[in-house]
Order: structure tokens, then C-alpha cells, then sequence
């Protein structure tokens, strides 16, 4: 059979005659011999036996068969073999009658003018080798009439060692002798006729130092909320990689393999990284020969810090009085680790003054003349290149612009500061916030209102006697305290200090069996179930019954988890809500609660004494009454506008697009007043949802 063809083949077959127009090789599988038949031949046809080419020849026929080996080519018409100087070969020319002819070659050399044949048969063609005893192995053969003498081996063409002057032609090369990568080995064979031959050559891969590593990764900053990464190199050549968290662990001690390894490109996840920290991870590797790193290869990274940046305002000081176009505002600020200042932005009373200060010194001309005069707090605010904001503690200070200190104090001015605020209150009601209350001070000329200080800063100022802080972080005990301050800039002693703690972080899932946004009774009190996880109280029984619930008939009984739950801010009464506080009756809006001068004013504006609920607000803001009916209805009132129900929220009037919707969220067209000409410009600014589950305001 044929087992391998090489060459260009067969050219064309014309009636049952082929020809070649190029060498057509043929390798006998049995002697592992090739024979070629020469460009130009033709044949009736041919066939190949494990040892034998078999020819059919006919009138047309004229084949010449070669070896370039020079080996005999025995034929069954015992043609001679003949020699050029390149090949032995034998010619058929065709006869009157087709006529088989077996030629069967031998390894035996059919010329004298042929040279040895030498092959090198070790290493193989492409191997990778190494060490001081690589065994160079070549296989003889010599010209017709004459022995081999010596086979001499050669690397990239130089001699290596003494010629081996006896079969088997091997010989131990020192391949440490040469340097790492590609080289070519060849042997020269001579026979006792001073005749040469040499081998093809061919091409191994010296590797005796170990692999070659290059271009780790990651390195330097990432960012903060990188958690895991790809450790990264690249070999020289294929390795086995390793690594360690410990300086020079030896390759085999090494825990960790790469998940990714055994060739060139090396790489292995690593998770469980924190903001804040520094990694470095030591690497060695091995080659297929064994040769393996004995230093470390480092790859080294760090996460920048979750924090924020900090700032601190340096001038003015605390408690200094200012006055003028021109007092300066100046700040330091420090990044988180990896990161820049990118801006500094200055705040009097939490509102941006001029542009951000983009570059050192953060320094800004304030003209304290667009404020009036009185206490007020300066803030700064920095930002780095994360895009993270760091508030400074705020500090406050006195504007003076106008002689006179508070006016009406006769002669001398005002220097009285208001009493210290008392009954001060934090009550924790979520995860981020607290809420704060406190009673009022007074003063000889009226307080102006109040500086609220955090773990000693100041914070934020407030003309009103509660403060809702809600930049917190959970599960935090904060400390609060307050000072009052009047129009002249005099400030008290700060309030006994109070604290709270905010709540912890909420589970990632609710548990299934927290019914989120229903109401239980725990003991004589309805809870609302809010989905910020906690039960609300509601305040009274009216306050209940505000929201539009019909009864306390859908009041559940509360399971273990829903009674475990912390308790959160009151519910207030539904926004619009009518409440007869002890005798006086309040409508609720936005928050806060408003009284009536006279009936005839509540009468006058729509209002209905049927829709009044019995309720307890006394824990609520209360707003100057109402006196007149000269004016628009209050946020959280139904009004009838020339046929089309609205609501009046904070930013205008909220649409209702239909009965549903109405419904949902317990409203009655009995609740409903007629607009008057000071509702009618109000412009509409949305349309109202359906009620969900957990909600208690429609805006």
C-alpha cells in the first residue's frame, strides 16, 4: 500500500496511460524505503506493495525510476542501476505487448560515485533538550565498496566532540556549552574512500536556564471597589507557574498554581480583596526540563481606600466674627489612599458660595455681605478623583456688617445670648438617619435660630425646634447637642449632649414572613409595617383612620419577627387630614399642622365639620393659623376645580386620572372643597400612582 506520496503526483491520465510532469515519491511501508518516479514518465499503469512498485507497461510507455540515496533498484527485467551524480535510477521503454515489471529496491548502495548517507535519529526534529548529556545519534551508510570510517557531529555547523569512529555513531553533547534557543545539529559521515556525506539538519530548543518572566499584573492603584483580580504574566517559554503570599517560598513549597499555566501565557484569579490594603504575590515557574526559578518574581498592587477624602476648614477660626466683601474662606483636604483632591467646595449655611477651588492652596474670597448679619456655619466640601465627597466639620462664626448689634437694645447694642436649649431628643429612625427635637429658648430680642452639632461639630443651623440628620452610617452611635443664637450673633452654652444609634443594615432579602406595608396591633397600639424595616406607630386612633381605612377590622395580629422589630417615627396623620386636637382643629400639611383663627374661616374655605377626626398632634410642628379665606388651600387638600378633583401638593397640583386611583388611596368626594380663585392659577404638575403596598403619601 501507499503510505506516504510526496511530491507534485500525477499530472494527467489519458486512456489508461498516466503521466508525470513532476518527480512522483513513493514510500515502501515494508523497507521503509522511498523510490521516485521521474518527471516526464508515462505508464499503462502502476501499483505499490509494502516493498515493491509494481510498473504496467505498454507500447506508449517509457518510466525512469530513481532513488536518491543511491540505492540498488533490482527489477524483474534485471536492468542495470545506473548513477548520476544525484541519484541511481533504471529506464523501461514499453514493448509490442503490455508487460509487468516488479522493482523491488534494496539499501544497498548501487554506485561508487555515490557519497555515505547519514541521518541524524537523535534528538528528534523540534525536541526541546537540555543539560550536559544530551546523546547525539546518527545512523551510516556507506558508498558501494567501502565502510564507514567516522561520523562527526556538528552544531550550527561547528564540530562538536572527536569523531565517533564506531556504530553505534553516538555522543554525549554538553548543550550547556551553547546559548538558550533554536540550534541546528548535523553529522558528517566518511567512508574509507574519503567520500562525505552529510544529513539534513535539524532543529531542537536549548533550555537550560529556567523560564524567563515578564509583564506581571496588575500593579499600582485600583480602585476601591475592586474585590478580586487576575494575576497575570507572560514566559519565555511553555512553564508551569506558581505562587505564594510568602517571600521565598521555594517553587515546590509553593500552595497555589496558576489556573491558567503550561505555556507562555500565565494566569489565576485571586478574590477577597479589601479596600485599604496592599497585595503582593511572589511567582516561580518551571520549564519542561525541570529548570526552575530560584527568585521570586513579585506582583504587586493595592486597593485605594473606601474611605472619603477629609477636609478642615483652617480660616476663619471657630466662634470668630467677620465682616466685609472680602473674608477669606481656607481649607486643607486629604484624599484616600490611590486617590486626588479634584475640588474643595466652600458652604455658609449648606449652600455653594462661588465656584469650586480646583487646585492647592483651596483658598476663596467670601463676601460676607450677602448674608445677614448673625451666626452662620462655613462648611467645606472635597471631593477626590472617585468621585467620593468628605464634608469638613462646620464651624461657625459671626457676620457684623451693620453697627448696632441687635437693634433696640437701647444704647449699647445687644449682648444677651438665648437660653441654652433643653429636653433635647434623638430618636433613630433608619438605618441612615436621626431624628432630633428640642424645646425652644427665648431671647431678650427673639431667637434666630439654632447651630445642631455632631460628635462636637457643627453641622447644620435652623430656624425651626427639630433637625432630621440623614448622612449617616448604619448601626453608628452618634452624639448631638444644640446652641441657640440670635439676630446679634450671640450664641449659647450648648445643650446637654444626647445619642442615638442608627439602626443596623437591613437584611438583603425581607423575611417571608414580615408582611411589609400592612398594620398589626401590638398591645393597645396599630403599627404600620414599613418596608425600611421597622413598626411605626400611629398616633392616634384618628390618625389611623386618616389614611382611609375604613375600620380596624384589616388590622392583623403581629407574628415574633414582626413584633421583634425595632420601632420607628411616628405615622402622622394623612396630609389634608381634618383633627380635633382637645378642642382645636388642625389641618395637616406637609409635615405640620395648622390651625384655624375662627369657624368662619374654616367654613369659608370649604372645609367640612363631618370630616373632622379626633386626634392627638401635639408632637407636631404647628404653622401661624389660618385667618383669612384670601388664599390658596394648603398642600394635601382635595379641591374641586370647575368639575376635575385635584390635590394640592408642595410643587402644585397633582391630577387623578381615575376613580380607581381615587380610591386607593382612601379618598372620598365628600373630602373634596371647592377651589377658590387662588387655587385656580396653581399649575398641575403630575398625575397620581395607585396606591402600593408600604406607601402613605401620594407625593
Amino acid at each position: 500500500m501507499i503510505s506516504v506520496l510526496l511530491g507534485s503526483g500525477i499530472a494527467q491520465a489519458i486512456g489508461t496511460d498516466f503521466q508525470f510532469n513532476a518527480d512522483f515519491n513513493v514510500l515502501l511501508t515494508g523497507s521503509n524505503l522511498i523510490v521516485t518516479i521521474a518527471s516526464g514518465s508515462s505508464v499503462a499503469s502502476f501499483s505499490v506493495g509494502s516493498t515493491t512498485l509494481t510498473l504496467n507497461l505498454d507500447s506508449g510507455s517509457n518510466v525512469t525510476v530513481k532513488s536518491s540515496n543511491f540505492y540498488t533498484l533490482s527489477n524483474t527485467l534485471s536492468q542495470t542501476t545506473q548513477c548520476n551524480n544525484n541519484y541511481s535510477y533504471v529506464t523501461f521503454a514499453g514493448g509490442s505487448s503490455p508487460s509487468n515489471i516488479v522493482i523491488t529496491p534494496s539499501s544497498t548502495i548501487a554506485c561508487v560515485l555515490a557519497n555515505p548517507v547519514v541521518t541524524v535519529t537523535a534528538p528528534t526534529a523540534g525536541s526541546t533538550v537540555g543539560g550536559v548529556s544530551v546523546t547525539l545519534s546518527a545512523s551510516a551508510t556507506p558508498s558501494e565498496g567501502y565502510t564507514i570510517t567516522q561520523v562527526q557531529f556538528q552544531v550550527d555547523g561547528s564540530n562538536v566532540g572527536a569523531p565517533v569512529t564506531n556504530s553505534p555513531y553516538n555522543y554525549n553533547w554538553d548543550s550547556t556549552s551553547v546559548s538558550d534557543g533554536q540550534h541546528s545539529i548535523t553529522a558528517v559521515a566518511t567512508d574509507s574512500g574519503s567520500r562525505q556525506g552529510t544529513s539534513d539538519p535539524i532543529s531542537v530548543t536549548v533550555r537550560n536556564n529556567p523560564p524567563v518572566r515578564s509583564g506581571g499584573a496588575p500593579s499600582g492603584i485600583l480602585p476601591s471597589n475592586t474585590t478580586s483580580v487576575n494575576l497575570t504574566l507572560t514566559t519565555d517559554e511553555n512553564a508551569t507557574c506558581k505562587y505564594s503570599t510568602t517571600a521565598g517560598t521555594s517553587y515546590a513549597s509553593m500552595p497555589n498554581t496558576f489556573t491558567t499555566t503550561g505555556g507562555t501565557s500565565q494566569s489565576s484569579a485571586v478574590s477577597g480583596l479589601v479596600a485599604g490594603n496592599s497585595y503582593t504575590y511572589y511567582v516561580r515557574c518551571q520549564d519542561i526540563l525541570g529548570n526552575t526559578n530560584t527568585t521570586d518574581y513579585p506582583i504587586s498592587f493595592s486597593i485605594a481606600s473606601s474611605a472619603g477624602p477629609t477636609a478642615s476648614i483652617t480660616q476663619p477660626t471657630q466662634g470668630s466674627i467677620v465682616s466685609g466683601s472680602n473674608v477669606t474662606l481656607s481649607a486643607t483636604a486629604t484624599p484616600s489612599q490611590g486617590n486626588t483632591i479634584t475640588q474643595v467646595q466652600f458652604q455658609v449655611d449648606g449652600s455653594n458660595v462661588g465656584a469650586a477651588v480646583t487646585t492647592a492652596p483651596y483658598n476663596y474670597s467670601w463676601d460676607s455681605t450677602s448674608v445677614p448679619d448673625g451666626s452662620h456655619t462655613l462648611t467645606a466640601v472635597a471631593t477626590d478623583s472617585l468621585g467620593t465627597n468628605g464634608t469638613s466639620p462646620g464651624i461657625v462664626v459671626t457676620v457684623q456688617n451693620n453697627s448696632g448689634g441687635g437693634g433696640g437694645g437701647g444704647g449699647g447694642g445687644d449682648f444677651t445670648p438665648p437660653t441654652i436649649p433643653t429636653t433635647l431628643s434623638a430618636l433613630a429612625v433608619s438605618q441612615t438617619e436621626i431624628d432630633l427635637s428640642w424645646a425652644a429658648s427665648t431671647d431678650n430680642f427673639g431667637v434666630t435660630g439654632y447651630h445642631i452639632y455632631r460628635n462636637g461639630a457643627a453641622i447644620a443651623t435652623t430656624q425651626v425646634t427639630h433637625y432630621n440628620d440623614s448622612v449617616l452610617q448604619p448601626d453608628t452611635t452618634y452624639l448631638y447637642s444644640v446652641s441657640a443664637y440670635d439676630a446679634a450673633g450671640n450664641v449659647s452654652a450648648k445643650s446637654s449632649p444626647v445619642s442615638a444609634t442608627t439602626l443596623a443594615e437591613a437584611q438583603t432579602t425581607p423575611p417571608p414572613d414580615i408582611r411589609y406595608g400592612q398594620n398589626v396591633l401590638i398591645g393597645n397600639t396599630v403599627y404600620f409595617l414599613d418596608p425600611s424595616s421597622s413598626k411605626r406607630p400611629y398616633t392616634s386612633a384618628g390618625g389611623f383612620l386618616s389614611f382611609g381605612f375604613n375600620s380596624f377590622n384589616t388590622v392583623l395580629m403581629p407574628n415574633q419577627d414582626e413584633q421583634n422589630l425595632p420601632t420607628g417615627a411616628f405615622v402622622y396623620p394623612m396630609e389634608g387630614s381634618l383633627i380635633n386636637d382637645h378642642g382645636t382643629v388642625y389641618v395637616i400639611t406637609s409635615g405640620e399642622r395648622a390651625g384655624f383663627t375662627k369657624a368662619a374661616v374654616f367654613l369659608g374655605l370649604g372645609y367640612k365639620w363631618s370630616n373632622v377626626i379626633v386626634g392627638d398632634t401635639s408632637f407636631i410642628t404647628t404653622l401661624p393659623p389660618i385667618n383669612s379665606t384670601a388664599q390658596a388651600h394648603l398642600p394635601g387638600t382635595l379641591i374641586n376645580d370647575k368639575g376635575t378633583v385635584y390635590l394640592i401638593a408642595p410643587e402644585g397640583k397633582i391630577g387623578i386620572p381615575s376613580i380607581d386611583v381615587f380610591k386607593s388611596w382612601g379618598y372620598s368626594f365628600g373630602k373634596a372643597v371647592l377651589a377658590n380663585a387662588f387655587d385656580h392659577p396653581i399649575l398641575q404638575v403630575g398625575v397620581m400612582s395607585p396606591r402600593a403596598a408600604g406607601e402613605l403619601s401620594p407625593y
